[in-house]
Formats: C-alpha cells, structure tokens, sequence
C-alpha cells in the first residue's frame, strides 16, 4: 500500500510541475501570436489616433 501512496505523490508532483511549466509557455506563445497579428495588420509603429469632442 505504501508504494502506490508514493507513485500516486510522485505523479501528482510531476503532473504540477508540468503545468507550471506549461501556462508561462502558453501565455508567452499568446502574446506572440497577438503581436505578430498586430504588426502584420500594420498597426504597430503607427500613432494612436485620438479625437477630442467638445
């Protein structure tokens, strides 16, 4: 009994440190992907337009 508590801990910690791992990847491949979109849309490097109503 006492080797399946362990395996079962084992896989639970492998399993955490894998997602820990994988969100910042994630988010990183995320934000790429939103930047390049933006910058092939010819947005970036443009100034913001802003309108004033009075």
């Amino acid at each position: 009994m006492k080797w399946t508590t362990t395996a079962l801990g084992d896989r639970r910690r492998l399993k955490d440190g894998a997602l820990a791992a994988l969100v910042p990847a994630a988010a990183c491949s995320v934000a790429l992907a939103g930047l390049t979109a933006w910058t092939g849309a010819g947005r970036a490097g443009s100034p913001a337009r802003m309108s004033v109503i009075a």
